[in-house]
């Protein structure tokens, strides 16, 4: 019975949502496209309906975004400004187009958005023109990512420490499972493991195991205001990564003189940002928290009268029987360890790394509903690094965790930064 209360709410939840979002004045939805369908996309995708694997949640958004950038820049440049007709038309239907082929599941809902918006334009030939490039620019992102391997990552991966293997097939030299997640295409990195992941302890090629003092001692959180973190923490950090950082990057906006090619640049960055963010932690939580099977020096026994002049061979000795070893490389199977990057401070490194970038500046001060009053941020990084620190607290993540995570996100959210700048050349 609870669980069908549950169910039930979360429905209601969902059709107030739809109510909300098909019944608010036109005008408004007709200013603010962009950003009204990525409204959409969050509260549809935090529903029971829209429940998915996170990394396939992350690619809807990253999907969805990019197609409203594309349709928005198929637009002949040289379409009048104060003519929005075509642009607000073609952001309604590659919008609508992608979010059918990805949440089919949310199709009456996305349908009832899409005519709301297109009843509130004027016919003509700019509705017309930009409903054919909108269907266009979705039709062509979505057959490019068609066969980017996410799906079939998500069905086959496993979860850290179940490789599949056992401590017999160890002591047969099985080696564990290699990562599924370095087989899917991200959208700005060149592969999931690009970057190097900082661990606390790691076991080097000589066998030896080095501590990573560096990370123990991490001043990310110095600071904080604990207090209020602690606050936020269940009121605005316990919703999706996505949620929050799309909604963030929203209000970072707020106030500022923006169309809806800026909106749609800012979001396409962000959740491209996201998206390899997600796989990359995920990758590194499958290497990290996993069986991994490890090249190293090691003594093996050897016949010291077949050892070779350049061997180096030594003589054992434990009082009851001696033999000899010659070192040599091979095989050390490492077992799976509980510090392995935290995926939400993962993607808030990624998020304020990207914001940042695309605003210019870190310092720039936006609003949180964070409590009655809300809550006021100085800039995108003190965002992130409560972002990292609320999730060092929920029992799974340990504080090492979260500080390579968040570092993790902020290189690759640097590196899109880039990707998007050069593309755009």
């Amino acid at each position: 019975m609870k669980h069908l209360l549950s169910l039930l709410s979360r429905t209601v939840q969902l059709a107030a949502a739809g109510f909300l979002l098909l019944t608010a004045p036109a005008l408004t939805l007709r200013a603010d496209a962009v950003f009204a369908w990525n409204e959409a996309l969050l509260h549809f995708s935090t529903s029971a309906a829209g429940a998915m694997p996170f990394p396939l949640e992350a690619r809807a958004y990253a999907i969805t975004h990019l197609a409203v950038l594309e349709a928005l820049d198929a637009l002949p440049a040289d379409l009048a400004d104060d003519d929005r007709t075509a642009r607000r038309a073609a952001v309604v239907t590659a919008a609508h187009d992608v979010l059918l082929a990805l949440l089919p599941a949310g199709t009456a809902m996305f349908d009832a958005l899409a005519a709301r918006h297109l009843d509130a334009l004027p016919d003509g030939a700019g509705k017309t023109q930009g409903r054919a490039t909108g269907a266009a620019a979705a039709a062509r992102v979505l057959q490019a990512r068609s066969a980017d391997g996410w799906e079939q990552a998500v069905r086959g991966g496993r979860e850290p420490g179940r490789s599949g293997i056992d401590e017999a097939d160890l002591a047969r030299g099985v080696a564990p499972a290699l990562s599924p997640w370095l087989d899917p295409r991200p959208f700005a990195l060149k592969s999931a493991d690009q970057f190097e992941v900082e661990e606390l302890r790691r076991v080097r090629m000589n066998g030896e195991v080095t501590v990573n003092h560096r990370l123990g001692a991490s001043r990310l959180f110095e600071g904080l205001d604990r207090e209020a973190a602690f606050a936020a923490r269940e009121a605005f950090w316990a919703q999706s990564p996505l949620v929050a950082w799309n909604r963030i990057a929203r209000q970072a906006c707020a106030g500022r003189p923006t169309d809806l090619r800026d909106q749609a640049r800012v979001l396409a960055r962000l959740n491209v940002a996201l998206a390899d963010a997600a796989l990359a932690g995920a990758h590194a939580r499958h290497v990290v928290g996993n069986w991994r099977a490890v090249v190293a020096e090691v003594w093996q026994p050897v016949d010291a009268r077949l050892a070779l002049a350049t061997d180096v061979v030594a003589r054992i000795d434990d009082g009851t029987h001696h033999e000899a070893v010659r070192l040599e490389y091979g095989r050390v199977f490492v077992p799976p360890v509980a510090h392995y990057p935290a995926v939400g401070a993962t993607l808030a490194g990624a998020a304020q790394a990207v914001l940042g970038a695309y605003f210019g500046r870190d310092r720039l001060a936006f609003a949180l509903p964070v409590g009655a009053e809300g809550r006021t941020f100085p800039g995108f990084s003190a965002a992130a690094r409560e972002h990292a620190f609320v999730t060092s607290l929920d029992g799974v993540h340990s504080r090492e965790g979260c500080v390579a995570g968040y570092e993790l996100g902020a290189s690759i959210g640097r590196y899109a930064a880039r990707r998007a700048l050069i593309a755009q050349r």
